[in-house]
């Protein structure tokens, strides 16, 4: 979805796109993905709550996997203490 509102004349056209365009054009869907998945103020919430650690909450409120949700919380600034993931 991200690839096909951000870049949809580029996914269209696909073929000439050189690998740093390429990689450029993954993350920023990536990041887009993430940010519509993950909004800050909804990331920001769980953490406060003191449930961010918890797999099937996570998986229930973003539904996303638990490697994406700590790529969005570093991303944020949020660091988290591995012996508290």
């Amino acid at each position: 979805m991200g690839h096909y509102i951000l870049h949809r004349q580029a996914v269209l056209a696909a073929g000439s796109r050189d690998v740093l365009e390429t990689t450029t054009l993954e993350w920023e869907a990536s990041e887009y993905a993430a940010e519509l998945l993950m909004p800050e103020g909804a990331a920001r919430q769980f953490v406060q709550m003191g449930i961010h650690n918890l797999d099937y909450e996570v998986r229930r409120a973003f539904g996303v996997s638990m490697s994406a949700w700590y790529r969005r919380l570093s991303d944020l600034g949020i660091h988290i203490h591995p012996a508290f993931r």
